[in-house]
């Protein structure tokens, strides 16, 4: 009850908060450009939904705190995220440099993994199977993991939806895992904030798809995108679910992400510039795909990753168990790495076919 309270609180505070940011006289300050390298629409759209989102999750993430004090992680976490969210929302009103955006999220980043030893809601020390983040090598890594998911969450969000559907999904199913937990492991803040950021993405949604009246801006992905990470690492480290559980929910936009990185790199090009290299963009802009056809093509799989993470941690997971139990089973590792490796290779097929048609016509000419 708890849990559907919030998502529907934070559902409704996002729609009224947009609708009112909307009729603000300044909203022109925050409209979206149609001549960058990476925009996917042809008409100026405002950039305020985060806005309205991350108030309404922070204040229900407020409400949480207040009745499990213990929980001092959140504290930490949507402090944190509350300064990306502003940040990021005088970006979306005049650009800042990438320079200066990246050395927020490290910092950022630097102190949620850096406090996130000494957050135990029964106040215990870490098992054995988490000390490994006291390292300097795991510390460093799991640093690069948060800046990494902040910045990819905001890479994805270009196709109406999308983003908004990744929210919903993605939060939405760490919150029911997070119910799921053992009785022992009290994490009723931690999922009731989830379950906050999924209902604010729906609120959302009604403004962003099918059709986009709103964008949810930098404010919205930025903040997101460090909540997932945040928060998934806390989980993780309180034994709520297991390590892999996020990672799996969010695969979609990991895999995308990543991939394209890599393709660029390989490629020797500045990464650090906006760009319409991902599936998604390559979908609409390649295949002439439309935003609800690739946004849905997209939930089907967010969907499915979600619903095999819940099930198995149900299944299988258990906060007392050691370290080998806690692992994904090979099978489903394989059996995920050769459906999005089949996914790929199938759009990449799909992708040449095209060009070669368009240059064959070219030709003809």
């Amino acid at each position: 009850m708890e849990l559907i309270l919030a998502f529907a609180l934070a559902g409704a505070i996002t729609t009224i908060g947009i609708v009112a940011l909307l009729k603000f006289p300044g909203v022109g300050q925050f409209m979206d450009t149609t001549d960058k390298p990476n925009a996917m629409h042809v008409t100026p759209v405002p950039r305020i939904g985060g806005m309205a989102m991350f108030a309404a999750i922070f204040l229900l993430a407020v409400c949480a705190m207040v009745i499990r004090p213990q929980w001092t992680a959140l504290n930490v976490a949507m402090m944190l995220a509350a300064g990306l969210a502003a940040l990021s929302a005088r970006d979306d009103r005049t650009s800042l440099s990438p320079q200066f955006r990246l050395c927020a999220h490290m910092a950022a980043a630097l102190l949620v993994v850096f406090f996130a030893e000494n957050f135990h809601p029964t106040g215990t020390p870490m098992g054995s199977e988490q000390t490994w983040i006291v390292h300097p090598l795991g510390m460093v890594f799991l640093v690069l993991v948060v800046v990494w998911m902040t910045n990819l969450y905001n890479f994805m969000d270009g196709a109406n939806g999308l983003a908004g559907f990744m929210g919903v999904i993605g939060f939405g199913a760490l919150a029911i895992a997070g119910q799921s937990a053992a009785p022992q492991i009290d994490s009723a803040a931690l999922t009731t904030v989830c379950a906050a950021i999924a209902g604010a993405c729906l609120g959302f949604l009604f403004f962003n798809f099918p059709k986009a009246r709103v964008f949810m801006g930098d404010a919205g992905s930025i903040p997101l995108g460090f909540l997932a990470a945040a928060l998934g690492l806390y989980g993780a480290l309180n034994s709520i679910w297991p390590g892999w559980l996020p990672v799996l929910v969010f695969s979609p936009f990991i895999v995308d992400a990543t991939v394209t990185l890599a393709r660029r790199l390989l490629r020797r090009e500045r990464v650090w510039e906006p760009h319409r290299q991902h599936y998604y963009h390559r979908l609409i802009l390649c295949l002439g795909w439309s935003h609800t056809r690739t946004t849905l093509a997209y939930g089907l799989v967010m969907g499915l990753a979600a619903l095999h993470a819940v099930l198995t941690f149900m299944t299988n997971w258990s906060p007392l168990s050691d370290r080998g139990a806690t692992a994904l089973p090979p099978f489903h590792v394989g059996a995920w790495v050769l459906i999005y490796a089949l996914l790929l290779i199938g759009l990449e097929r799909r992708f040449s076919k095209k060009k070669n048609k368009s240059s064959n016509k070219k030709n003809e000419i």
